[in-house]
């Protein structure tokens, strides 16, 4: 016992195991919360911490932010009541909640060796992912297929695939002995010192002088200057000055360890890394030395701050770039466990210099009243984000860059702009990405009286667009358009179309089922003259597409299993109209001119609506009419596709 400490004070031995016991706060950036709670409980055991003080200590050194959270879950419960477990399980459902098994299995084997990393640290990591994957007694084979499968030496991986029993130690015993003797060769077979510095110099200089006369002289001194470099390293003396052109490290290059097929991210020659790479290090710079030589107080760079998968991200705004670009580095600091999708884009900078496009992501845009899923590409260039032309043409309509410095991008008109915005505001409902059921209006199948179910087997889906087709039932079924069954008397093949956006469209095959067993509506189409005719006149035109149409209209229950739908995944019966039924065009027009009628200047083919108005006032008031009846109806309109008070528009073209 310390010195001053009398047996049985309790105050003075609380007092002395407080200030013995020492450990950091939680901090969920810096340690998962299982490894520090076992350092807690590490601590606990050393300092002879047990029953209800466990949960006082755990509960001050858990941090204030843990601590609220932890209150907000117990509501009016006083956590110094509760019991060590119980706080802990509530931690682990905050910090550490039980991962998807699936989404574990897709990170494990997308997990390859990393540029610059060892046998071992690829081995680590292959273990930390594959915890949660539940891979049981098959554990070792996932180990030893990945790991084969991700190692970046094809030396290493030829030596692996030749054994025929090969199990994951062996592997791993071969492979990190084929990387060390690796090592060991190119230190045995490195250059001598005073040819390495002449080459490196004779780079450094070629850059430097134009002239014969300038190399001479410049290659003299290098030869002096690696001459006494040679006896300072001999004599054991390191020099500061020294820097591998290989990796960029404090060492010489035949003493670099670095793989010579590794290959550079930005020239993409073998033998170095990017960061010490002279040609990427030009086509980076290029541009940005420019900025500096005139006026660079009228050079401010126009920025924006985004909400991205929640998160407040700042971009350079860049309309001389295509896309909207982002590091490697920093999208996997803002977006972990985001997926990168292969992309053939090449990106050439205003030198006509290439920069290689490592792939893509897909990222939530959130604004105060839209969210919208767009790309951002990757690059291993280390800049500032660049929110490029893509991003900006589309993002146009739905959110405003409240931080963008210095100008503002308008509308041409901006009275007119003002005007648009506060109609659309009023309707902001009919603005929605669900597909709630239009109110009053149900559609009818009407089927002749020999109509026979007929059931089709679901045919294969091509392999590429299978991840799609699946994405967009579950939406589907989500959403309520269609419900899984286990039996069905009519069935009918799925046609996935493929949409501009990258995204698939479900149709039904019907042609080979119900279209030829329906009586088809007779409601005719307009006619082009015909809706001409209707906004002839009009000297401000506004376009509405509606959304999916089709699929926002309600199916008559005892219609519902005529449309059920055969695919891959089993049967699901339709709940709103589907594209394919012969009978949707007519039924579908009839009812939205119903919707409709008596709104002056207005024409509708199907899903694009068009008002106008012989004034702009007039415009203005048919525009507020039309969308007053869509939202009185429930129906959602494609705000993206949209067009407002504009002079001329493209209809039914």
């Amino acid at each position: 016992m310390p010195a001053g400490i009398v047996p049985g004070n309790t105050a003075e031995m609380r007092a002395s195991t407080l200030n013995s016991f020492t450990i950091e706060f939680f901090d969920p950036e810096i340690t998962t919360l299982q490894r520090w709670l076992q350092r807690l409980e590490g601590a606990f055991a050393i300092c002879g911490i047990n029953g209800t003080a466990k949960t006082a200590y755990l509960i001050h050194y858990m941090g204030a932010a843990a601590f609220d959270t932890v209150c907000d879950r117990l509501s009016e419960e006083d956590p110094f009541q509760a019991t060590f477990e119980a706080i802990k399980a509530i931690l682990y459902d905050i910090y550490q909640p039980e991962p998807l098994e699936i989404a574990e299995n897709f990170k494990f084997h997308q997990r390859k060796q990393e540029e610059g990393e060892s046998i071992q640290q690829f081995v680590t990591a292959l273990h930390k992912l594959s915890v949660h994957c539940r891979f049981g007694a098959y554990l070792k084979t996932a180990l030893r297929n990945q790991f084969v499968f991700g190692l970046a030496s094809a030396k290493i991986q030829s030596r692996l695939l030749e054994r025929k029993d090969l199990t994951f130690d062996l592997a791993v015993q071969v492979a990190t002995s084929m990387e060390l003797s690796d090592r060991g060769a190119k230190q045995l077979q490195g250059t001598s010192t005073a040819v390495e510095y002449v080459q490196a110099a004779k780079k450094v200089q070629k850059k430097k002088t134009s002239t014969d006369k300038y190399k001479n002289k410049s290659s003299k001194t290098a030869v002096n200057d690696v001459t006494n470099r040679k006896t300072s390293y001999n004599n054991g003396n390191d020099s500061k000055d020294v820097k591998c052109y290989r990796c960029g490290k404090a060492h010489l290059a035949s003493k670099c360890t670095l793989n010579k097929e590794i290959r550079c991210n930005g020239c993409g020659r073998k033998g170095h890394l990017q960061r010490v790479c002279f040609q990427a290090k030009d086509q980076t710079n290029q541009v940005e030395e420019v900025l500096h030589v005139e006026q660079a107080e009228f050079r401010d760079k126009f920025e924006a701050t985004l909400s991205i998968n929640g998160k407040e991200v700042t971009f350079e705004v860049n309309s001389g770039s295509a896309v909207t670009l982002m590091s490697k580095r920093h999208a996997r600091a803002l977006f972990p466990g985001s997926t990168i999708h292969c992309t053939n884009l090449k990106l050439i900078t205003f030198c006509k210099s290439e920069v290689k496009a490592i792939g893509y992501i897909t990222v939530r845009v959130e604004d105060r009243e839209k969210t919208r899923e767009l790309n951002i590409y990757l690059t291993n260039v280390d800049r500032k984000p660049l929110l490029g032309r893509e991003w900006l043409r589309q993002i146009r309509n739905i959110c405003t860059f409240h931080s963008i410095q210095t100008a503002q991008i308008d509308y041409v008109n901006s009275s007119w702009n003002t005007s648009i915005e506060k109609i659309l505001l009023k309707y902001k409902n009919i603005r929605d990405a669900d597909f709630s059921e239009i109110q009053g209006v149900e559609a009818r199948i009407t089927l002749k009286s020999d109509a026979q179910p007929v059931f089709v087997r679901a045919r294969a889906v091509p392999f590429k667009l299978l991840p799609l087709v699946e994405k967009e039932l579950d939406n589907l079924e989500t959403l309520g358009i269609i419900e899984k069954v286990n039996s069905s008397v009519w069935a009918t093949p799925i046609v996935p179309v493929l949409k501009k956006d990258g995204r698939v469209r479900i149709c039904g095959d019907y042609k080979s089922t119900v279209n030829p067993q329906v009586i088809i509506d007779k409601h005719p189409l307009p006619t082009i003259d015909e809706l001409f005719t209707a906004i002839s006149g009009g000297v401000i035109f506004s376009k509405i597409d509606l959304r999916q149409a089709y699929l926002q209209m309600r199916v008559r229950s005892e219609d519902r299993d005529v449309l059920t739908l055969s695919t891959h995944r089993g049967l699901y019966r339709v709940n709103r109209m589907m594209y394919g039924i012969a009978s949707a065009p007519a039924i579908w027009q009839r009812e939205i001119e119903i919707i409709l009628q008596g709104i002056p200047k207005t024409a509708v083919f199907l899903d694009d609506i068009v008002v106008t108005g012989e004034t702009e006032e007039q415009h203005l008031k048919n525009l507020d009419t039309v969308l007053n009846q869509l939202q009185k109806y429930n129906i959602r309109i494609n705000l993206e596709k949209s067009q407002f008070a504009l002079k001329e528009i493209k209809y039914c073209g």
